[in-house]
Order: C-alpha cells, then structure tokens, then sequence
C-alpha cells in the first residue's frame, strides 16, 4: 500500500501520475519538486518518473517520438530511456 507523506514537511511539492520505466506500472506519486526518479510499488526498483512533463512555464521541452521525455545526451545523439531508441539530432 501506499505511504503516509507528511505535506507540510515536504514544501513544495509535487503530487501527479507516475510510470515505472522497468514494469511499465502507473500509480500516483507525491515526492519533492525537483525529484526525478521514484520508486516503484509494483517491483520496488527506483525505475519510475513522472507521466507527464513537469516544467515551469515558458521553459523548453524535447519529447521522443514514444512520448517519452527522459533522455541520454551525447554530442552524437540522444537515447531515448523510454523506448530505448537512439536517433540523431534533427539539425546535425
């Protein structure tokens, strides 16, 4: 089950949709804004990120062809950790 999270303590924070990279399992997530990676319920490995892009607005955001928005970068190209894809930078 879930876990109690004292809300006060945590300021500011972040409750939104969360989706493990590992098991692909959803559930609600509440953790520290500016927390990346959480961890999953369903297989209990620190492999889930949020659902949706948390950004302040006016800020930029790249997004994979599979939707996904958690990347490696090179100089070569991005590796999308989502689908698992590589491709090149569209100008290069």
């Amino acid at each position: 089950m879930g876990e109690v999270v004292n809300l006060t303590k945590e300021q500011p924070h972040v409750a939104a949709k969360a989706v493990c990279l590992a098991c692909r399992h959803e559930f609600l997530a509440v953790a520290a804004t500016g927390t990346q990676y959480l961890t999953c319920p369903n297989c209990d490995l620190e492999r889930a990120t949020w659902k949706f892009p948390l950004s302040p607005p006016g800020r930029e955001m790249w997004f994979c062809g599979c939707g996904g928005e958690l990347f490696t970068l090179t100089r070569a190209q991005p590796h999308c950790a989502t689908c698992g894809k590589a491709s090149g930078w569209p100008n290069g």
